[in-house]
């Protein structure tokens, strides 16, 4: 699962919707083009994957949101590991998911310097 984060624009500043729109589709698609490669790497070492890609809202909230809808068992994901200012500033998804969501969660932090790329996303594991 990803969820968009709002896409911040510079206060007072005004971007017609021709200009806007595509900004959105674009970043829409290649959301949906980093899960769907995240779905086939995860798929080609055997694992079950399903992709779900959320518009523009509060992470911490989408994803409890999902995973008590899909009366989950547990959640797993990442976390960039930021401390200090940058922590205070940024806050934390995963601290919140901890604190808000109704199953377990499993935290894992990736490893420094690895490209934002490769990063996994959250998974969601339900019953089916």
């Amino acid at each position: 699962m990803h969820v968009l984060a709002p896409v911040t624009m510079v206060p007072d500043v005004f971007l017609a919707t021709r200009i806007h729109e595509p900004l959105l589709r674009d970043h829409r698609a290649r959301a949906q083009t980093h899960l769907d490669r995240l779905a086939a790497r995860a798929k080609r070492r055997g694992v079950r994957a399903s992709t779900l890609l959320l518009d523009f809202a509060v992470a911490h909230e989408r994803i409890v949101q999902v995973a008590k809808t899909r009366r989950a068992h547990l959640i797993v994901m990442g976390t960039h590991g930021r401390t200090g200012l940058e922590r205070l500033l940024l806050g934390s998804v995963a601290e919140q998911v901890l604190r808000d969501a109704a199953c377990s969660v499993l935290v894992v932090k990736l490893p420094r310097g690895q490209p934002v790329t490769e990063r996994g996303d959250v998974a969601v594991a339900g019953r089916n």
